[in-house]
């Protein structure tokens, strides 16, 4: 494998996939609607294309000479009902297949390990649109690898997500949003409820098809993931769960 294209590649975790490939030294073509949103840095060393996922001629163009691709669309803590992800999905698989590029990974949520009614009310649209996308790889006759993350340290939460996170109860997310609640949150800035102080793929996470290891992966190993597996035949056709190992 020498070039990929990467789908989302300018939010936090997606950075984070264009970084890892980068030093896995893999050449990376990037769909964007504002290159912008790039750090120079990072901009200087990618092949950017503008566009929309949900243009096909734009997705057309970005996958055309790579090995592999990576979707890590998002909503930016946006969590009212999209179809955009499924979509957006939808037309990468199409010009994976037009292109004859097989090795795809997508990022959902450990959410999708659980039964829909059971997933925090507030959140329950955005996990309709995953389960799309997994409906979408899962008809697809791509190598797709279903990544599926619980809590991403390093990323922001906003504050609609921890209101409903504490009234779920959903585990120690819960508990932590709860108290995040209990304390006064001046100027409504972003929280992390489970912060990281890498900077960098840790390498110390654990893998599981089929449910979630743990409660929480740093951002730096789900980027490196996401890329990584791509030519591990291993996880093809898999839903792949993620997560540090449980602490004693």
């Amino acid at each position: 494998m020498k070039k990929i294209a990467i789908f989302g590649g300018s939010g936090n975790t997606g950075l984070c996939a264009v970084d890892a490939a980068l030093k896995k030294g893999l050449a990376v073509r990037a769909l964007a609607r504002d290159p912008s949103k790039f750090p120079e840095d990072v901009a200087s060393k990618v092949e950017i294309v503008q566009g929309d996922v949900l243009n096909y001629d734009d997705v057309k163009k970005t996958v055309e000479g790579v090995d592999g691709a990576v979707i890590v669309l998002g909503t930016r803590n946006d969590v009212k009902p999209t179809t955009m992800m499924s979509e957006g999905t939808k037309n990468v698989l199409n010009a994976l297949k037009e292109a004859n590029i097989k090795p795809v990974s997508g990022c959902m949520s450990s959410f999708l390990f659980m039964e829909l009614d059971k997933v925090t009310p507030m959140l329950r649209d955005l996990t309709k649109d995953h389960l799309r996308m997994l409906d979408a790889l899962k008809a697809s006759d791509r190598d797709w690898i279903a990544v599926c993350p619980p809590h991403i340290a390093g990323t922001e939460i906003s504050w609609p997500a921890i209101r409903s996170l504490a009234s779920s109860g959903h585990g120690m997310m819960g508990v932590l949003a709860a108290s995040a609640m209990s304390v006064l949150w001046l100027g409504r800035k972003a929280l992390k409820p489970f912060t990281t102080s890498e900077s960098e793929p840790s390498g110390n996470y654990q893998i599981k098809h089929g449910s979630s290891p743990g409660r929480v992966i740093s951002k730096y190993d789900l980027g490196f993931f996401l890329v990584d597996c791509l030519d591990k035949p291993e996880h093809y056709r898999q839903m792949v769960g993620i997560a540090k190992p449980p602490q004693a």
